[in-house]
């Protein structure tokens, strides 16, 4: 069993044009994921949208405008946000530079494992 491995190492699975994601996570416990989402060229728009998974979240790279439940803010490199399960929520990614985000799920989730694209992004054309 690997017990560590690089971010720069993990399998990158472009989700949309521009958006990868990688995975991380126990194989044999469905209770917790970490997911790296790279959005390479802002601006990009995750509209509002609500899933069972709790969701702890941290700025790595970037830029964005996360609306959570009523609030909105504007969130930047080491910045944590939460969700929780069932709010409704959504993201713009700002730009100019390259976004980074690191997202804890639980329990894990499945559709990505599966590999499945996400229902609910749409990218922005300016």
């Amino acid at each position: 069993m690997n017990y560590w491995e690089k971010l720069k190492d993990l399998e990158a699975k472009e989700i949309a044009k521009g958006i990868k994601r990688k995975l991380f996570y126990c194989e044999n416990d469905p209770r917790m994921m970490i997911v790296c989402l790279e959005i390479e060229s802002p601006p990009v728009t995750f509209p509002m949208h609500k899933h069972e998974h709790e969701q702890l979240g941290f700025v790595l790279q970037g830029k964005a405008k996360f609306t959570i439940g009523e609030e909105t803010k504007i969130v930047e490199k080491n910045t944590f946000y939460k969700i929780p399960s069932n709010v409704e929520h959504g993201a713009e990614i700002l730009g100019p530079e390259k976004g980074v985000f690191i997202d804890i799920f639980t329990p894990i989730r499945k559709d990505f494992l599966e590999g499945e694209k996400p229902f609910y992004f749409e990218e922005k054309n300016d």
